[in-house]
């Protein structure tokens, strides 16, 4: 029993990863395949694909916000490293190409501190933990893509939609028990309801007898 409690368990948690990574991908505008990969790089410096994902997010706002004039620093910031405004309203929205290009400029900078107060400014206060993924560069990324996807550990477009007919699947039995436990429960709900003053004068009743007793009980027991 335990066994098949842990393979569920196993399977369930397969299901909900591909599920997220699903997610995440459609946040930021990637395929499943294409973030997938980005995060098997990641995770070889220690970057998990939730701090990613997140990073990645917050650097789309900005990118937003500078292709519309505002953002100041995060466009200073990405002038730093060679991308001008015009990269920046043509790529806007453009994950993959703003992650090569921060990959690439990144590298002209003087040092890592350097490196990663501009990644702040990209991407918020949690850019700088993505120093490590960055300067991997795009040809290592793509090298440590291709080997995940070689041990099959590549989140694919299958996957996800996988795990959602699962979740589906899931929803619907459990409306199904829920329609079910309801129809079982309501004659005994109809039959207390009809029969609810009677219940009612009976504990009345009962208080009654116990008020008395109780009292009574204890003045005897006192009296020993």
């Amino acid at each position: 029993v335990m066994a098949t409690g842990t393979l569920k368990e196993n399977a369930e948690g397969v299901l909900e990863r591909w599920e997220k990574m699903g997610l995440e991908a459609k946040k930021l505008g990637l395929g499943v395949e294409e973030f997938s990969r980005l995060s098997a790089a990641a995770k070889l410096v220690n970057v998990d694909s939730d701090q990613l994902a997140a990073s990645l997010y917050q650097m789309n706002i900005r990118l937003g916000e500078v292709a519309d004039g505002g953002d100041k620093k995060a466009a200073e910031a990405f002038g730093r490293i060679g991308v001008s405004m015009k990269d920046l309203r043509d790529h806007a929205g453009d994950t993959a190409w703003a992650v090569e290009a921060i990959s690439k400029g990144l590298a002209t900078l003087p040092d890592t501190q350097k490196m990663a107060d501009n990644l702040k400014e990209m991407m918020g206060r949690g850019g700088g933990a993505l120093l490590t993924f960055f300067e991997l560069g795009s040809v290592k990324m793509k090298e440590f893509g291709d080997e995940a996807e070689s041990q099959g550990a590549i989140v694919t477009a299958a996957n996800v939609r996988t795990a959602e007919s699962f979740k589906e699947v899931e929803v619907r039995v459990g409306n199904m028990i829920t329609g079910l436990s309801t129809k079982v429960a309501m004659p005994f709900i109809d039959a207390l309801q009809a029969h609810l003053p009677a219940i009612e004068a009976e504990a009345i009743k009962v208080g009654d007898a116990l008020g008395k007793a109780v009292p009574a009980g204890l003045q005897n027991a006192a009296d020993l």
